[in-house]
């Protein structure tokens, strides 16, 4: 009985102990941006002004990127445009893709660095999204070469890399959202939403990985079936819609909470005010 008490007691103070690390690291990282206040400055007045809206426009840059990520490969099979159309609506994607996760992630800064600890991301969050960001820029080069008539074993090998690089990004997405639906034991309408939304977008990175590995092996080897590596993309970015769709429906829930909270505060202060108003009225009275 006395090793249990003992124990039950020792966990507390590791708890404490780690809860208070994290507390000095978050403060030991807001002190090194004291340093650039230019980039402070940035992170609270635009990141913090825009914050509730943040996330509801990066869903909408993610559904409408992933909709050129499914009409390129369209294009392609259906062989109605050039190769090099299918490429700048590829370019149109990755543009709009890169912009949706600079605004997700400077949300996540803002939360991090100037928000409660209930409201900051995981750091697997960070990772999926920096991945992702890896992903687009890598897409990006491979495009441009491609455009320029480059090496074509390096496009295939940019192409690839970059599919690679968004099947890493959502299985963190996958990884974290998992760790939320347990926590509430898949009761949460916003958390069941976000593992649905990764699920979707690993499904569609793993498309689109199978499909740069075909078109690598088809600079050595004839493809059986030519069409086969822009099918395996078009059914990629099928699930990169579903995966969008179901974050942008995150980001409207997100909006929602907010207001309703903004709201509540808004009643809470005016109920405040009017109970001061009643009491100046009533020592007057007196």
């Amino acid at each position: 009985m006395r090793m249990v008490s003992n124990g039950a007691k020792q966990e507390p103070k590791q708890d404490g102990r780690r809860r208070g690390s994290c507390a000095e690291r978050h403060e030991r990282q807001r002190a090194r941006l004291v340093a650039f206040p230019y980039v402070q400055t940035f992170i609270w007045k635009e990141m913090g002004g825009l914050y509730p809206y943040l996330d509801l426009s990066g869903g909408l840059l993610f559904f409408v990127g992933s909709f050129f990520f499914f009409l390129a490969p369209l294009i392609a099979l259906t062989r109605c445009c050039s190769r090099d159309v299918t490429a700048w609506v590829y370019m149109a994607g990755v543009v709009l893709y890169t912009f949706a996760k600079l605004f997700v992630e400077g949300r996540a800064l803002y939360a991090h660095f100037f928000k409660s600890r209930s409201a900051r991301v995981s750091r697997a969050y960070h990772i999926a999204v920096n991945l992702f960001l890896l992903g687009g820029l890598l897409f990006g080069v491979s495009l441009s070469m491609f455009l320029a008539r480059s090496n074509r074993l390096a496009v295939a090998v940019f192409s690839l890399s970059a599919s690679v690089s968004f099947w890493l990004g959502s299985s963190a997405f996958v990884w974290d959202s998992l760790r939320h639906v347990l926590r509430e034991r898949a009761r949460g309408v916003e958390s069941n939403t976000y593992m649905l939304g990764s699920g979707g977008f690993w499904l569609g990175a793993a498309f689109y990985s199978a499909a740069g590995s075909f078109k690598l092996a088809a600079l050595y080897r004839p493809l059986l079936w030519p069409p086969l590596p822009d099918l395996l993309d078009m059914i990629g970015g099928v699930w990169y819609l579903v995966g969008s769709s179901l974050f942008l429906m995150l980001g409207t829930y997100e909006m929602r909470s907010f207001r309703a909270s903004e709201q509540t505060l808004y009643m809470r202060r005016r109920y405040e005010q009017l109970q001061r108003e009643r009491m100046q009225r009533s020592r007057l009275e007196e």
